[in-house]
Parts: C-alpha cells; sequence; structure tokens
C-alpha cells in the first residue's frame, strides 16, 4: 500500500467558499468561519485531498513530494481509451430510470442516466446497493477486464495483515452464537460482513456500542474467519448530530424495496462541517478499537452519503441541491477527505469503497470516477454492491472495478439474494462476473450460503487462487 503522510489539511478556497455559502444561506444556522475547516483537518491528521476544482487540480503533499502531480486527465478518461490508467476508466451508474432522458457524455461514451434500485442496509436478502444491469448499458472495451482472476495481484498488506480473499457472508445486524453455527464450521465461508448504524454505534455523542460486531468478531476469529466492518451514516446519523449543528437534508425515499419507502427519511448535508467533524471522530474511535484485531481485514470507507455507498437523496432535483451549493468538485473534495480519514484510522486493513452515481445531473460519473481514482493514489480498493446475474460486463462501472484491481485489491456486494427475481440469474453466473473482474473477495447473503453449497464452494475456491502465485 501507498505510504499516508500526515499533514494539515488546507482545503482549496472555492471548496471553503462553497461551504462557507451553504452555511450563510441559512442550512446550518450561523455563518461557517472558513478557518474552521483548516482546524478540523489540523485536529484529525488528515491528508490534503487531490481534487479538480474549476478545471485545475489542487495536488497532494505526497504527489508534490514525488513529482508527479495529480491532472484532470488522469481522473477522468474514455472507456474506450484502453491505453488510460486503471483507475480512470469512464464509469456508468445502472440502467436508465425510467422517464429520465439526459444523457451523460464523457468523451467518445454516452451512456444513460442510472436507476435507484437498492434496499435497506440491513435488510436481509436485499441488498445495500444498487445494480448495475439490463440491456442498456452502452457497448463498451473490454480492455482492462482481465481474463484469468489467477493474474491478478494479490493483496499485498503492510504490517503482516492476512489475505483479503474468500467469500463474506454478508449479515444482517445482529448474530446469536446459534446463528453464526452453519457459518463458522463451514470451510468455504471466509469470513463476515458486518455493518451497523452510526445511531446503533453512537447513540449519544461520545458514547459507544460495539455490541453488534464484538458479539461476532470473537467466535469468528476462533475458527479462523476473517472480518468486514461497514459503519453506515447517512439516513442512519443519530439525532444528536442535528442538535450539534449539522444541516438536515430531508427527502422522500423513493425505493419500493426500502422499508421507509414514500416516507420522508433525513441525512446530513454530505459537507456540512459539523457533520464531518462528527463523524471523522468517531471514525478516528472506530480505527482505535478494531485496527490492531488481526480478525478484522476489511474496513468499507463511508461518509457523505446516504447510507454505505454514494448516493445522495433526491438525484434527480438539480435545482434543489444547487441551491444548497452542490458542485461535482465539491462533493469530490468531501469524499477524498473521508477517504484520508478512513486510511489514517487503518493503517493495517484493506480500505474499500462502493462506487456509484450520486445523483443524476451534472456528469455525475465524474464522482465515482475521480474518487475510485483517489483511492487507488491512497491504496485503497473499491468494490460494486450491485453484481447480480444480470450485470452488463460492458457497463463502465463494472469496468472500473476490473480495472482497479491492478492497483489494489477489488470485491463485489450481490444486489440481493440470487433466490429473488431482480438478481436476473443463476448464482453462478454473477460469481464468474466478480472473477472475471479479477474480485478477490464477494460479499453473500445469508440465505445463499446455505441454498447454493455447490456455487459457494466454486467461489471460495476460486477467490482463494486470485494473486497466487
Amino acid at each position: 500500500m501507498k505510504p499516508f503522510t500526515k499533514h494539515p489539511c488546507p482545503v482549496a478556497a472555492s471548496i471553503v467558499g462553497a461551504l462557507a455559502a451553504v452555511l450563510a444561506a441559512g442550512c446550518g444556522g450561523e455563518p461557517f468561519d472558513p478557518a474552521r475547516i483548516d482546524q478540523i483537518a489540523d485536529q484529525l491528521g488528515l491528508g490534503s485531498a487531490v481534487s479538480v476544482v474549476a478545471g485545475e487540480v489542487v495536488t497532494s503533499e505526497a504527489d508534490k513530494a514525488s513529482g508527479s502531480p495529480a491532472t484532470a486527465d488522469t481522473q477522468v478518461a474514455s472507456a474506450s481509451d484502453s491505453t488510460a490508467s486503471p483507475q480512470a476508466q469512464t464509469a456508468t451508474d445502472r440502467e436508465g430510470a425510467a422517464g429520465n432522458t439526459e444523457n451523460v457524455v464523457f468523451s467518445d461514451a454516452t451512456v444513460g442516466p442510472p436507476e435507484e434500485v437498492h434496499a435497506a442496509d440491513g435488510e436481509e436478502a436485499l441488498a445495500d446497493g444498487d445494480g448495475i444491469t439490463g440491456g442498456d448499458a452502452p457497448a463498451g472495451d473490454d480492455e482492462g477486464v482481465a481474463d484469468d482472476a489467477e493474474d491478478q495481484p494479490a493483496e499485498s498488506p503492510e504490517n503482516g495483515a492476512p489475505s483479503i480473499n474468500g467469500v463474506y457472508v454478508l449479515s444482517l445486524e445482529g448474530y446469536s452464537e446459534s446463528d453464526l453455527e452453519p457459518y463458522l464450521n463451514n470451510p468455504d465461508v471466509d469470513g463476515f460482513s458486518l455493518r451497523a448504524g452510526w445511531a446503533e454505534v453512537e447513540p449519544l455523542e461520545g458514547s459507544y456500542d460495539w455490541s453488534l460486531f464484538d458479539a461476532v468478531i470473537p467466535y469468528a476469529a476462533d475458527h479462523g474467519k476473517k472480518i468486514m466492518l461497514r459503519i453506515i451514516p447517512g439516513v442512519r446519523a443519530p439525532e444528536w448530530v442535528y442538535e450539534a449543528g449539522a444541516a438536515r437534508f430531508d427527502f422522500v425515499d423513493d425505493n419500493p424495496e426500502h422499508p421507509t419507502y414514500g416516507q420522508v427519511v433525513s441525512m446530513p448535508l454530505p459537507w456540512d462541517p459539523v457533520f464531518l467533524e462528527k463523524w471523522f471522530d468517531l471514525v478516528a474511535v472506530f480505527g482505535a478499537r478494531y485496527a490492531d484485531d488481526p480478525a478484522v481485514t476489511i474496513v468499507a470507507i463511508t461518509g457523505p452519503a446516504t447510507g454505505g455507498e454514494m448516493h445522495l437523496g433526491d438525484k434527480d432535483n438539480p435545482d434543489r441541491w444547487h441551491a444548497l451549493g452542490y458542485s461535482n468538485e465539491l462533493l469530490i473534495a468531501t469524499w477524498e477527505l473521508t477517504v484520508n480519514a478512513f486510511v489514517t484510522a487503518f493503517p493495517n486493513q484493506h480500505r474499500t469503497l462502493a462506487v456509484s452515481s450520486p445523483v443524476r445531473f451534472d456528469a455525475p460519473l465524474q464522482i465515482p470516477l475521480a474518487v475510485g481514482a483517489y483511492c487507488g493514489q491512497m491504496g485503497c480498493g473499491i468494490q460494486g454492491n450491485w453484481l447480480a446475474a444480470k450485470t452488463v460486463p460492458e457497463n463502465p462501472l463494472y469496468q472500473q472495478v476490473a480495472s482497479h484491481a491492478a492497483v489494489a485489491p477489488v470485491g463485489f456486494q450481490m444486489l440481493c439474494s440470487a433466490q429473488q427475481e431482480r438478481f436476473g440469474g443463476p448464482l453462478l453466473t454473477a460469481i464468474d462476473l466478480g472473477l472475471d473482474a479479477s474480485a478477490s473477495f464477494l460479499e453473500l447473503y445469508r440465505p445463499d450460503i446455505t441454498v447454493y453449497p455447490e456455487e459457494i464452494a466454486y467461489a471460495h475456491q476460486q477467490l482463494n487462487l486470485v494473486g497466487a502465485e
């Protein structure tokens, strides 16, 4: 992994100005002092972000030292350009949404707008991901998608961390010992993917409840199983964050797969400084608790989104978001600060970001492309939380994940249980799609582990060959 150097984090002036404008407009109370973002970053020991701002690039200190500053060209490239760097491939989210005719143009590739289809975090057999599926994706260049998973580099963690490879059981939030038994003794299960909401982990500021994780980790470690951890902010942020002054963004949940479908839900404004300060505080405590635990092999990078990925609420409302100061550059910079926080907190684990398009306006594919590229620079991986039998390999986001495998390990989370109609076909088809993209790990829903034992055995065997000599 690329070494990470702590240093103060001066944010681009335009980013600070946008933050100040948002809060001065009444979204967060009193006008925001631009100097505060520097103070927050300095207190947290965060590195500077590489951000495309008004066509220019703010270069990290690490890049300056190496003499190879980032350029905008390295962050956005044509999907049809086989010479583009692995982390600079063009990407799109999912099949076009009904009634939305807006198209996004990147170089020579034109792709339709994405459709939001992801389920509630923690709901059994439903992904907290979004699928890249269907026949509407543009024809793409297969360059960069490995034919053989064995040819891809394995994880080379620092400090002797174990391999991350294998099949991870994606859980509901909470296991009893009897729940764990079928998986602990299954040799084809390599680990557990655990997730908890921020409000459950930190119900009161500075008061932590790690029981959802700690109920599983010791049993898993005793049986040689690995652990992936994910804390979900967004709609699961605690109320005290808003009481502390974070700007609240309310929206109607329009996803019929969610238990909150049709209801008004809330998330913190992604770039709100109070939210970021409180979230990064939690990330630091999170790391202090688990960074030295050898059973914890993977940690999901989460933050300025509705849940565990990169989605924002009210994705089709550019007027509302622009009124709040939205720009792709501002969101990219916010995500880069978030990546820095996780790199600092978890130096011994593989860090992974679930890539997706946050909105459906302003060429939103720039965001997962740029942030994914930054993840590569920081030694972090990316993954797709939308893998299904109906996933289209030519889709550029799939291509982005596959290409990123040359930089850092990648993985996938299944869109939903393979027993659901919307999965679109056999589980084996999805597993092979993941292997074709050089995945090191797959997150699969609990019901599928027992229903499809032959497919799980195959996935376990093949995933543990990735990177093998």
